[in-house]
């Protein structure tokens, strides 16, 4: 208990919190608009904060400034250092795949052959010795002259029903940024809080949560912490000697909070981040017959799921840095004055708005909708082959449009009034859409790939039989095996995680004789659950990368939100989500029985 008294605590006025910057173009990340010789701090990766003058700095600038001097420092050296291990152990894993190659498992040699490619492959990932979409395009000629899948059969995984249910998914999250839409969402939200620290860290995880739903979580927490970054500062140069400390806590607060906030927003729909869409399009692989899991059917579990994880987040992050909070205070009018600077609604504003809002209806009632007394039928059963429509196709449809509807230059956020343009300019242009996250595009068509390869060689059959533990129980079995994962998951992406582990979950399922679902989707959940390391997730980096939230931080509270999610993903997988799936966890359907039988023959 600190005996001391609170100091008497003034409200900070808007005109002392510096402008954030718009961050609607992610290719501009600076920090700040109208205070470029402000100072931040880069945290290294052994927690220590050093403090550092910047202009026009990029939020995700990695590396410490470079020396004026030819020599090398610790930071070179230890960089270094790690580069030569991660060649180390590629070696390793490349000449034991060699050896694999040669040696028979399973009494066929292409199950040991596409071992090799996906030992090679996982390394790969895993160390990042090479890109990860570099690495991605590996399957399509490595399986073809190994003789485990044709050519055209590999470049068919890169181009699929869920890529394009991604591009719709990111083509309308561009179009929201592009009008400024976002910052207008935000700035509401965070103008209903209070001015108290707990309350506003409320609302930053709040905006930060229903973005990321929607809109890529990399790139709600690209826009989120740089306006939370003035506010930080503002708090630090109001508060008193002895109350330092205290606003330090609120930073590492807000940084986790909106890292761990666009995590869990990413679970609660299925365009909400990369994992999500890995098992949809895994699942199609795997299990052709299975039913299709909609937009609708993943919200009605991932939803609440992610609502509860958030709630969670939010009071155990305002326990442990905010409970003794006694610092320097914000005035909420600041928020409010910041969305009316964006000034009135405009046409393109409101339209994208109606639009967004249709296409979320058009995917949450596609397909039917069982209630315990009556079913709800989806809109597609007034066609005559409604079943041939996809989220993708909903999605497609509203990006055409988006495509080809006019608007006026001179609503463009930051144009003048009079601005004008030789050429008639739309909604959405392509210029904008050049920004789409193709790296991340080949990167899931890479897992598919690999997949694809899994399932034709027989591999994951054989995994999944080696996997299981017969003398542990099944709700046993998923808590360790979504632990691991986001253990796993801390210390690579957890795109390249989902796209190594959801196969082999697949086929430990089969090997049980267990509902896939039961298996396959806690470890998609797990893949956005890794809150330790900053290289588990996008998030996660963007939040460490701001300066404000040593490593040491990151870990210490990354543990028991790590724990408590094992423990709520293994509740969710035997109770909302077979009543939200319409099955039962510990029956082996036929569709799965068919495409086991189809894998093994």
């Amino acid at each position: 208990m600190n005996s001391l008294k609170p100091n008497k605590v003034e409200p900070l006025h808007p005109d002392d919190v510096p402008e954030a910057s718009d961050t609607s173009n992610t290719d501009d990340l600076e920090l700040l608009e109208k205070a470029p010789h402000q100072s931040f701090s880069t945290t290294d990766m052994t927690g220590t904060v050093e403090s550092h003058n910047y202009e026009d700095s990029e939020l995700l600038e990695k590396a410490p400034p470079v020396q004026e001097d030819n020599d090398m420092g610790p930071e070179d050296n230890e960089e270094s250092g790690k580069s030569w291990f991660r060649i180390i152990i590629f070696l390793a894993a490349f000449i034991f795949g060699i050896v694999l190659c040669f040696i028979e498992v399973g009494g066929d040699d292409k199950i040991s052959k596409t071992m090799a490619v996906a030992i090679w492959i996982s390394t790969l990932w895993l160390t990042e010795l090479i890109p990860l979409v570099v690495t991605a395009f590996m399957p399509l000629f490595l399986f073809p002259m190994f003789g485990i899948v044709s050519s055209a059969t590999v470049a068919g995984a890169y181009m699929n029903n869920t890529i394009f249910l991604f591009l719709a998914g990111m083509l309308m999250a561009l179009t929201l940024e592009r009008w400024d839409l976002h910052r207008r969402f935000a700035f509401k939200i965070l103008s209903w809080c209070g001015a108290k620290p707990g309350a506003l860290l409320f609302g930053m995880m709040f905006a930060t949560f229903i973005l990321s739903m929607f809109v890529s979580n990399t790139a709600t927490a690209l826009m989120m912490v740089p306006n939370a970054i003035p506010i930080i500062d503002c708090l630090e140069r109001q508060a008193s000697v002895e109350n330092k400390e205290e606003s330090k806590r609120f930073g590492v607060a807000v940084m986790l909070g909106i890292a761990y906030a666009a995590n869990v927003g990413g679970i609660a729909s299925l365009i909400g981040t990369p994992p999500n869409l890995v098992f949809q399009a895994q699942l199609e692989i795997i299990y052709p017959e299975a039913p299709e899991v909609t937009f609708a059917d993943w919200f009605s579990f991932g939803f609440p799921l992610g609502l509860l994880i958030f709630v969670i987040e939010w009071i155990y992050l305002r326990f442990l840095y905010l409970r003794n909070y006694s610092g320097a205070v914000v005035d909420k009018d600041i928020f409010l004055n910041k969305y009316k600077e964006l000034g009135a609604w405009t046409f393109e504003q409101v339209y994208v708005s109606i639009l967004f809002t249709a296409l979320a209806l058009l995917w949450i009632f596609r397909g039917d909708m069982n209630f315990s007394s009556f079913t709800l039928k989806g809109w597609t059963s007034i066609f005559a082959e409604g079943k041939m429509i996809s989220d993708a196709t909903i999605g497609m449809l509203v990006a055409v449009i988006l495509f080809v509807t006019p608007a006026k230059p001179c609503n463009l956020p930051g144009a003048p009034a009079d601005a004008t343009s030789k050429r008639t300019i739309t909604v959405l242009d392509w210029e904008t859409a050049k920004k789409l996250p193709f790296d991340i595009i080949f990167l899931f068509g890479g897992g598919f790939a690999l997949a694809k390869g899994f399932v034709a060689s027989g591999l994951s059959t054989w995994l999944g039989q080696r996997l299981v533990v017969d003398a542990v129980s099944l709700p046993v079995q998923v808590f360790l095996v979504t632990f691991v994962i986001e253990w796993v998951t801390c210390l690579t992406s957890n795109t390249a995680t989902s796209n190594i582990m959801i196969p082999i979950a697949a086929e430990m399922a089969n090997a049980a004789q267990v509902s896939p679902y039961t298996i396959m989707i806690p470890v998609t959940l797990a893949c956005s659950c890794a809150f330790c390391l900053p290289v588990a997730t996008p998030p996660n980096m963007v939040a460490f990368s701001s300066g404000y939230l040593p490593i040491r931080e990151m870990m210490k509270a990354g543990v028991f939100m790590n724990v408590i999610c094992s423990i709520l993903i293994v509740g969710w997988t035997f109770s909302l989500i077979p009543s939200a799936l319409d099955l039962e966890p510990d029956e082996f359907p036929e569709w799965a029985e068919t495409a086991s039988f189809a894998g093994s023959a």
